[in-house]
């Protein structure tokens, strides 16, 4: 394959899609099976327990098991390591709002090369909340500044950038995945009552048992992809359930991804994680 050509795994009659992986090799290996399984561990609960919110640490694992049916399984295969850095009173006074930076290393702990950043800047919260006396307490979404992070592999170049999409039914969350400004996936889940609820599936052992599936979607019919790709979150078992907010995703890459699109994707993973699960539990 010519070097202008970008590396397409699963859809070789697509490889002409992409650009040029240019010098951000680092990882690609990691990038090249289904997915990947995306655990948070517990570290800071706490801190998250004294009302401060603990910056996020993920071990980052190959995926395993079929997402059609339970959303995968949670591996003890610990090829990656991820970490959050962000302002301590961003933290405790507005989390929703913090600006931070992931950094996906190589290896299943801290100080391995560089694979990737995510940079988020500051945003507004998904809704407004004021307290009205003699009434109580009126809240609404926000649609302006929405949270939105922008990819980077290990040389530097923009992969894409990962935002959450506000619309007529703020309950269901949805999110895009841009190149260049374009919509490349719509990512949203299944939903009910008119659009205003979501989801939640049951069926199996483990992480299987409860979960909630998001789907990579067609931007313009918002169908989902019949490849069954997604990113699903998982039960993560009784411990972290109620001793933490952390969480354990699966993530399922699309049929004829990119490399530069799979790490732009695990950064979607981390976006959803933050602006959703984080803050709605």
């Amino acid at each position: 394959m010519e070097d202008n050509k970008a590396e397409v795994i699963g859809a070789p009659e697509q490889a002409e899609m992409g650009g040029d992986q240019g010098g951000g090799g680092v990882g690609n290996e990691h990038f090249g099976g289904a997915g990947l399984t995306v655990q948070q561990t517990m570290r800071g609960c706490f801190q998250e327990c004294c009302g401060c919110e603990a910056e996020s640490e993920y071990k980052i694992g190959l995926y395993d098991a079929e997402f059609e049916e339970g959303g995968g399984g949670v591996g003890d295969n610990k090829i990656m390591y991820a970490k959050e850095e962000s302002n301590c009173c961003f933290r405790t006074c507005c989390p929703s709002m913090r600006p931070l930076v992931w950094t996906v290393s190589q290896g299943s702990e801290k100080g391995g090369a560089t694979i990737a950043t995510y940079q988020k800047g500051w945003s507004l919260p998904l809704c407004w909340q004021i307290t009205i006396p003699d009434y109580g307490t009126c809240q609404g979404p926000c649609c302006c500044c929405m949270p939105k992070a922008t990819a980077y592999d290990s040389s530097g170049k923009d992969l894409g950038q990962s935002r959450y999409i506000c619309d007529m039914c703020p309950l269901v969350p949805k999110f895009g995945y841009y190149e260049g400004g374009k919509m490349l996936y719509y990512l949203a889940p299944e939903h009910c009552c008119g659009g205003m609820c979501m989801v939640i599936k049951c069926g199996g052992q483990g992480g299987k048992s409860i979960y909630i599936p998001f789907w990579f979607r067609d931007p313009e019919t918002k169908e989902k992809l019949p490849d069954g790709s997604g990113i699903a979150k998982l039960w993560p078992g009784m411990k972290k359930a109620c001793c933490s907010d952390a969480d354990n995703f699966a993530l399922k890459w699309p049929q004829g991804s990119t490399i530069d699109q799979r790490k732009g994707l695990l950064g979607l993973n981390f976006l959803v994680d933050l602006v959703w699960f984080e803050t709605h539990k």
